[in-house]
């Protein structure tokens, strides 16, 4: 017997801005997955965290920015995951001046009912450091 899984992730992405156009179209401005700054701690003026799911079981989902060690630097509203919802959904969260205390390896992290079941990398470098 096969087990259903209650939250297939199908994307977590990070970028400049997205929008949603009339037709229920997403566009994405500038994908990226490293952020560089000349000083520490640095205030990032703005940035976009989108995702895509398929739920399979009702539930609460919440994205959260992760630093270094596992804490979170950022936790963004949960969503109640409802009859309504089940399926496919998506959606999109405005960041505006998160304050990153230092360069290193932070996550992209979407949790279900408490639970992280995907993650992706946000590198976060000292311009001057290499690549």
């Amino acid at each position: 017997m096969q087990h259903k899984s209650p939250c297939i992730v199908q994307a977590v992405l990070v970028c400049d801005a997205g929008v949603k156009d009339p037709s229920g179209k997403t566009t994405l401005y500038g994908i990226f997955d490293t952020i560089l700054s000349k000083s520490f701690p640095a205030r990032y003026p703005q940035f976009a965290i989108f995702w895509k799911c398929i739920f399979e079981t009702k539930g609460e989902m919440f994205v959260a920015l992760e630093k270094p060690g596992g804490d979170f630097l950022v936790s963004l509203d949960k969503i109640v995951v409802d009859e309504s919802k089940l399926g496919s959904a998506e959606g999109i969260y405005q960041l505006v001046g998160v304050e990153i205390p230092h360069p290193g390896q932070y996550k992209v992290s979407l949790f279900f009912n408490n639970k992280k079941v995907f993650s992706v990398p946000l590198t976060v470098k000292q311009i001057g450091e290499g690549r």
